[in-house]
């Protein structure tokens, strides 16, 4: 893999929210290689078509995380997909945690 399609893509960060104790969390925006995002980018295109570059929703400030997932996922844009991908990140979140 060259270094162009390892530099960093930008995750956006999330919308707060509360954790167990009820105390409100902010997810921070992280980075995915570039070529992961290219792979969520094909589903974006096939979506919306290609008016907008990967580059240029890089320097927009990228993806969302439930975005990156839901594209990943070749999932819709509908509450259902959005909520279960919002889920899988979640849990994975909490996992990393322990």
């Amino acid at each position: 893999m060259s270094e162009d399609e390892n530099r960093p893509f930008p995750i956006m960060e999330s919308s707060p929210k509360r954790d167990k104790n009820g105390r409100m969390r902010y997810e921070r925006p992280c980075t995915v290689p570039w070529w992961l995002a290219e792979i969520a980018y094909k589903h974006y295109r096939h979506l919306y078509g290609g008016d907008q570059s990967l580059k240029r929703i890089a320097e927009r400030g990228g993806f969302g995380r439930i975005e990156l997932v839901t594209l990943l996922k070749r999932g819709k844009f509908d509450k259902q997909s959005i909520e279960a991908c919002g889920a899988e990140i979640d849990m994975a979140v909490d996992r990393a945690r322990l």
